[in-house]
């Protein structure tokens, strides 16, 4: 059986990126390919916000910009 523990605090979320920071306007950019975007958006859903994002190239590296809109 396994046993059921209480008081234990859940860890601090450790976030690859920015979203605590985050206000409406605000963006960043993540390296990487451009099928990053559906982490995004899910990810930024379950916060209940709305992102947009766009291919970037910043310093010679592809990746993507991710903007909060809402």
């Amino acid at each position: 059986m396994i046993k059921i523990d209480k008081g234990v605090p859940v860890p601090e979320s450790r976030h690859k990126y920015p979203w605590k920071g985050m206000k409406v306007g605000d963006s960043f950019f993540v390296p990487g390919p451009y099928s990053l975007r559906c982490n995004m958006y899910s990810s930024a859903k379950n916060k209940g916000w709305l992102v947009r994002t766009a291919r970037e190239t910043n310093k010679g590296v592809e990746g993507l910009r991710v903007w909060r809109v809402k």
